[in-house]
């Protein structure tokens, strides 16, 4: 019997694992980075609303408008990635928003607040479709959903370590002139440009140019890659880019993801006020609203690696939607604090949980030519999406309505997104049975 197949995949394997070991992590920092400057209005609000007059429907006005600019800038962004490089690409991104997150502090009123969100919208555009897009450069369809659970794993950790971190820098108030709030934004943003520059000397554009792997290892890893293009090619042509941008695959797509990632944005700035809501102190509220993410964190992993073992993406991504639907819904007339925290805790797992599912499968309905601009129009639709909620949740506490009642569209919008997923992937089922029946290969 011959080994020599089983050989090179054994060798194969051990280079995407050895890749995933040196880049995954580094990745999720710097995500990690972004969705901390991201979403720390939550917390820096607090001290705000009394400092700088930011009321609940001028935060949710800000924390909305930062998708807006994120929107605009997405899609550029992503196309420059792939002229620039990824080295070039984050570097300047990460220094760029680190500045913006640093400025914060320097916030006299709304006015400069709304612009302030604004331009960080803008400077963070590229980073998560960017990285989506990069991994792919590095990894095959059969480790995606591993590689985008561990990635992902950013966005739930941001919360679960940052939500006490940054609590205990609101008690910095005062110190040398500055409001605790302003500490937070200075502390908080600095580490993007510190490893904004680490990332100039430690990110390769893709294995054709790593130096920390052998010429050999390049090409073997090359070889991989280039087996699956191959095959992804010769089932596809060359798209125009505003095909791209309308092809309703890629805006169904950002339907679903919105249903994970719109609330889990809305939740991300509002828990905290959500929990201060029942009268607890600011430490006590950044304990309190560090548990429920930490349990989306495990979520997040144990979603991907299910999904991956049993090749399965739809009802792993549809079903962890709909929990959280009902969750959600649930705490309009369940209001008492234990209660109320427990449907939170459930339904941040659920949104969590969804996320790589949702995104291997993007990767994989959507054809090599279409994965850089399709992707990142996935990711535009989302935080497109995720404007109105967020936006929705200070207008209704601006005239007194229960938290309840303000986190209720997010019910709807899980609801909305896996009933999309379940339907295309209904469509795209019979569609292969169709063209099976014919003789014509599916895309």
């Amino acid at each position: 019997m011959d080994k020599q197949p089983q050989i090179a995949a054994d060798i194969e394997d051990k280079l995407v694992k050895r890749a995933a070991r040196r880049l995954v992590p580094f990745v999720m920092f710097v995500y990690f980075v972004s969705y901390i400057d991201r979403v720390n209005i939550g917390f820096a609000s607090i001290q705000m609303e009394k400092a700088r007059h930011i009321l609940p429907g001028i935060l949710g006005l800000g924390g909305g408008l930062y998708f807006i600019s994120y929107v605009l800038f997405e899609v550029p962004s992503n196309l420059m990635i792939k002229r620039q490089g990824v080295r070039r690409f984050l570097t300047t991104i990460m220094l760029t928003w680190g500045a913006i997150a640093c400025g914060m502090a320097l916030v006299q009123g709304p006015r400069s607040f709304l612009i302030m969100r604004f331009l960080l919208g803008a400077a963070e555009a590229g980073v998560f479709p960017g990285v989506i897009l990069y991994l792919t450069y590095w990894f095959p369809k059969s480790y995606r959903g591993k590689v985008m659970g561990w990635f992902t794993l950013a966005i739930p950790l941001s919360s679960f370590i940052g939500s006490p971190i940054s609590a205990a820098l609101l008690q910095m108030d005062k110190i040398l002139g500055l409001g605790g709030w302003q500490w937070l934004f200075i502390v908080e943003g600095a580490p993007a440009i510190v490893f904004g520059v680490v990332c100039w000397f430690y990110i390769s554009d893709g294995p054709g140019d790593a130096r920390w792997l052998t010429a050999e290892e390049r090409q073997i890893y090359k070889n991989l890659l280039a087996r699956e293009r191959t095959a992804d090619e010769s089932r596809s042509a060359h798209v125009p880019l505003w095909r791209v941008l309308l092809d309703p695959t890629v805006l169904g797509l950002g339907v679903v993801l919105a249903a994970s990632s719109a609330t889990s944005n809305t939740f991300a700035i509002w828990s905290p006020r959500f929990i201060k809501s029942f009268h607890v102190s600011d430490m006590t509220a950044g304990w309190l609203n560090s548990a429920p993410f930490l349990l989306g964190a495990v979520a997040i992993v144990a979603g991907g690696y299910h999904s991956d073992r049993k090749n399965e993406r739809i009802w792993h991504a549809a079903g962890p939607l709909l929990c959280a639907c009902v969750c959600t819904a649930l705490l309009l007339v369940l209001p008492a604090f234990a209660p109320s925290y427990v449907l939170l805790a459930i339904t941040i797992m659920g949104i969590y949980a969804a996320k790589a599912p949702i995104w291997a499968v993007s990767t994989e309905w959507l054809p090599d030519e279409m994965k850089a601009v399709g992707i990142a129009q996935i990711n535009a639709v989302s935080s497109l999406i995720s404007f109105f909620p967020i936006y929705i949740v200070g207008l209704i506490r601006d005239a007194h309505g229960s938290f309840g009642l303000a986190f209720l569209p997010m019910a709807f919008i899980s609801a909305i997104g896996s009933g999309v997923l379940l339907l295309m992937n209904r469509r795209r089922s019979a569609a292969a049975a169709c063209a099976a029946t014919q003789g014509v290969p599916g895309r």
